[in-house]
Order: structure tokens, then C-alpha cells, then sequence
């Protein structure tokens, strides 16, 4: 997705995390304090 030789920035992620909300609904993926992100299973 981003290459073999390109860092990925934490604004990378989430860049891609947004293009992922704007497609599928917003609580699809959620931010867990202190974790990070994950996906909504009980969806």
C-alpha cells in the first residue's frame, strides 16, 4: 500500500483511516484510548 521504502507517518494513518470512515459507516473503526484503533466487531 505505501511501498517497501516509504516511512509511514502517523498522519498517514490516519489519512487512511478517514478515507476508510468516509466509506464504510463512522463507527466502523473506533479509537481506543491508550490502544489505538480498532475494529467494531459487534456490528
Amino acid at each position: 500500500m505505501f511501498g517497501k521504502k516509504k516511512m509511514v507517518t502517523e498522519a498517514d494513518i490516519r489519512m487512511c483511516i478517514k478515507k476508510i470512515r468516509d466509506k464504510t459507516d463512522a463507527t466502523f473503526i473506533v479509537n481506543k484510548k491508550g490502544f489505538g484503533y480498532k475494529i467494531d466487531r459487534k456490528r
